[in-house]
């Protein structure tokens, strides 16, 4: 297998990590993105992946064939910072059967710390969205994947989304051009599949309903009110082109994620395909965000907390 051949592979396997679970989706490695997906219908769309690490001396050893041996056995390092980065040490534990104490030599690397992880998944956001203009335009739209290799953090699947939501991340996360942004990561001792839109769309939901409740009390305000005070709070954090479908139920869609207000129940319904043709922009008129406002949002955030799974296990 060439080394053309061994990439498409690899990435094909992360995509699959996402998308291995639907049977109607048919994936083609290609060039910018790196995958081209057609669906049924006759849709498409285009998948770019990329591999995050600490460094790229932790880099080399994941995919540098030979490598670990080579540190191991020969003490042989290919890059000089390699040689602070990689350590070779030896690890042991006791063997109950043999009932000795067992040394295995291997290669400690240095976990990235809580900001310097947030710093890289964001440094990685930003780098490919600035390369997404390279991209196929036929294509729909496209989707970041995210495979996680950094050792050290595990975060809980249920309160991850409320470290994306609280960092400098958040912004590029927003700002990018993908639809989606999945983080493949692990949340305790399992690979979850967290969409990072779609996580803090949720987020941004449920703190608006704290917010306005506070500022305006729900059940004294309109139905139009409710959705022009969202649509604003939604634009005024960083949230753009959000859409509507005005059915029975007004659903209200960024990403590929809508949201309805359903008999007092919050629903989220997830778009893969592309969106309804009646969809439409929604219109951001000045009746909520003001200095009071802004001042109780802030308020409110330091002690709202949201406990939800938004992610996924890893398609097996």
């Amino acid at each position: 297998m060439n080394i053309k051949s061994e990439k498409h592979a690899k990435e094909l396997k992360i995509f699959n990590m996402v998308y291995g679970n639907k049977n109607d989706l048919i994936a083609m490695p290609k060039d910018k993105p790196d995958i081209w997906v057609d669906n049924l219908k006759g849709e498409n769309f285009g998948v770019e992946i990329t591999e995050l690490y600490k460094d790229q001396s932790e880099a080399r050893l994941n995919n540098v064939k030979g490598y670990l041996n080579k540190i191991i056995n020969l003490q042989e390092y290919i890059h000089k910072h390699d040689k602070e980065n990689l350590k070779k040490v030896n690890i042991s534990y006791y063997d109950k059967s043999r009932k000795e104490e067992v040394n295995i030599p291997s290669v400690l690397t240095k976990a990235a710390g809580f900001e310097e992880y947030f710093k890289l998944v964001e440094l990685s956001i930003i780098e490919k969205s600035s390369k997404s203009k390279q991209y196929n335009k036929n294509l729909n739209y496209h989707n970041l994947i995210i495979h996680d290799n950094t050792s050290g953090l595990k975060f809980e699947s249920n309160t991850v989304i409320n470290f994306f939501s609280k960092n400098s991340i958040s912004e590029a996360i927003l700002g990018s051009s993908f639809e989606e942004i999945y983080l493949i990561t692990f949340c305790g001792q399992d690979e979850y599949v967290l969409p990072l839109k779609r996580g803090l769309y949720i987020y941004n939901i449920y703190l608006f309903d704290h917010v306005v409740n506070i500022a305006h009390n729900i059940k004294s305000i309109s139905d139009e009110l409710y959705y022009d005070c969202m649509f604003e709070f939604l634009d005024y954090r960083g949230f753009k082109k959000i859409r509507i479908i005005n059915n029975e139920n007004i659903e209200i869609i960024y990403a590929n994620s809508g949201f309805v207000l359903q008999n007092e129940k919050i629903i989220f319904n997830l778009y893969d395909r592309s969106l309804p043709p009646n969809a439409t922009q929604a219109i951001i008129r000045n009746c909520f965000i003001n200095h009071k406002t802004i001042k109780l949002i802030k308020e409110i955030e330091l002690v709202f907390e949201l406990n939800s799974n938004i992610g996924f296990k890893v398609a097996k």
